[in-house]
């Protein structure tokens, strides 16, 4: 329990230094943060996605002002998109994805308001964990179908989510435990040239918090 409290603490404190050090900038209303060498793309492309969500869906931008301390674009692993850090009230975008030609304002409005349901849940007191996440996963799938029916640009938008929902409550629980996500990053270590030493110590680590958590 002593453990997990510090780690908390010392997670909050790494994600204020970040929003320190790093530039910002208000868009719509919600603070948005870069932690990127050339911020001004990232910058652009959020604001194109906060743009569409108010002409689109103000009412979830409104709630997204009060459920979020902040966007934050930080990091370039390939396993997630985006994340909801409830300790620190920070949505986080991943540098690969906010900057990828592939992706189109509409899919980051729509990686937005995945998230601000998550955060919705978050204050509500459902905590992600293992046996009710992919339930919650597809509820915040569903709130970006919502979005994507709403909106005109893109009309493949609302069946490519369809087509998540269909695959997300089909997976079950399998995709999103605490064994499969650790794995993940594992592998994304490796990729990434760590050195076998760090892999062994994460390793290590994640199976005593797991251990200490059950």
């Amino acid at each position: 329990m002593i453990l997990r409290f510090v780690l908390q603490v010392a997670e909050r404190t790494w994600w204020r230094f970040i929003g320190w050090i790093s530039p910002s900038r208000t868009l719509q209303g919600v603070r948005v943060t870069v932690f990127v060498d050339d911020p001004a793309d990232c910058f652009d492309r959020i604001a194109e996605g906060l743009d569409l969500l108010a002409r689109y869906d103000p009412d979830t931008l409104d709630r997204l002002r009060g459920l979020f301390r902040g966007i934050l674009v930080f990091g370039k692993e390939r396993f997630h998109r985006a994340y909801w850090n409830g300790d620190s009230r920070l949505c986080v975008l991943t540098e690969s994805y906010v900057q990828s030609s592939a992706h189109q304002p509409e899919s980051i409005t729509c990686t937005l308001v995945h998230e601000a349901m998550h955060a919705r849940l978050d204050k509500a007191g459902v905590r992600y964990r293992e046996g009710r996440r992919a339930a919650i996963e597809v509820l915040c799938a569903m709130a970006e179908l919502a979005f994507a029916r709403r909106i005109t640009l893109d009309p493949t938008l609302a069946r490519q989510k369809e087509e998540r929902i269909d695959q997300w409550s089909t997976a079950g629980e399998s995709m999103w435990s605490d064994g499969t996500r650790h794995e993940t990053k594992l592998e994304y270590l490796k990729e990434l040239g760590t050195p076998r030493w760090i892999v062994v110590a994460v390793e290590r680590l994640a199976r005593f918090l797991r251990s200490r958590a059950a």
